[in-house]
């Protein structure tokens, strides 16, 4: 059931065009999987080609397509927490990186160490660089040896390599510390946003360039695709969705969501595990039906 959180009031003059999903917490169950019921209404949607449906994921390209060979479509994907955006097709339509040596020189200095993700379906290698040091947690050796594959060891400090988007895997209490200490040498060059890591009980700090966001990502395809803002539905779960919950014109959080995006959606759906998914999609037939009767 559909709550409102914000009070806020919905125009029902115009259509929704676009709806950005995020993924963990939102329409990925583990191991990838889908609700048979959100799967059917999304595939519907996708079919009727009236709402173009994209993914937006802080997760990297290759272990987004873990769920996307489950959805039955090729969507555009805003991945990297909006860094890269990859086509149906499978091509990069745009990417964003940048010198991580600052962020990884304090991290060091913290005895933390940063994972650094590049664009490896272009570029090819590894998916991500973890910096070489000694000082390695115990949470980072157990990541390192699950991602074996498609990780290499690299000098992060030295500025070889342009990134798409770092991370630093640790306490809670760390990572506040580490964030605390970005801001303090880098006041406002830099976007942090930390939320809960598969490794429980430990946290993802994920640190790309200020203005870097999954929004920002999805603008850049609202302009391909010549889509006003208002236009746009988006649902997710976490701190690194507010920005496109907060921006589109009809903004989700899950019930299974972090308070703090709770706070700034227009609604609040079921949880992700409870076909959540499928009162959104209801709620753009609505929507749309009833912008069509007005414009009609």
């Amino acid at each position: 059931m559909l709550s409102s959180d914000t009070g806020s009031e919905i125009k029902e003059d115009r259509v929704i065009k676009l709806l950005a999903l995020d993924l963990d917490g939102t329409l990925a169950l583990p191991n990838n999987e889908l609700l048979p019921q959100t799967k059917t209404s999304l595939e519907k949607m996708h079919d009727e080609g009236k709402v173009r449906i994209i993914i937006a994921t802080g997760r990297r390209y290759r272990t987004s397509r873990n769920l996307i060979d489950n959805l039955g479509f090729e969507p555009y994907v805003v991945c990297n927490g909006g860094s890269l955006i990859k086509t149906p097709q499978r091509e990069t339509f745009y990417s964003h990186s940048y010198n991580v040596s600052s962020v990884a020189r304090i991290a060091r200095e913290m005895k933390l160490t940063v994972f650094a993700q590049r664009d490896s379906d272009t570029l090819k290698g590894p998916d991500f660089l973890i910096d070489d040091v000694e000082s390695w947690s115990q949470v980072t050796r157990k990541h390192h040896q699950q991602n074996k594959t498609v990780s290499q060891k690299a000098d992060l400090v030295s500025g070889s390599e342009k990134i798409l988007v770092a991370g630093v895997l640790g306490s809670r209490k760390d990572l506040e510390r580490f964030s605390l200490g970005i801001e303090e040498k880098h006041p406002g060059q830099y976007s942090l946003i930390c939320v809960p890591a598969f490794e429980k009980p430990n946290y993802y700090c994920e640190v790309s360039p200020a203005g870097v966001n999954k929004w920002t990502g999805i603008k850049k395809l609202l302009d391909y695709f010549r889509i006003e803002e208002k236009e746009v539905c988006a649902a997710g779960d976490q701190l690194n969705d507010i920005a496109m919950v907060n921006g589109c014109g009809h903004g989700f959080a899950m019930g299974n969501a972090d308070p703090a995006l709770k706070k700034v959606a227009d609604f609040v759906c079921g949880d992700n595990d409870k076909n959540g998914l499928v009162e959104v999609m209801a709620y753009i037939t609505r929507i749309n039906s009833g912008a069509n009767q007005i414009n009609g």
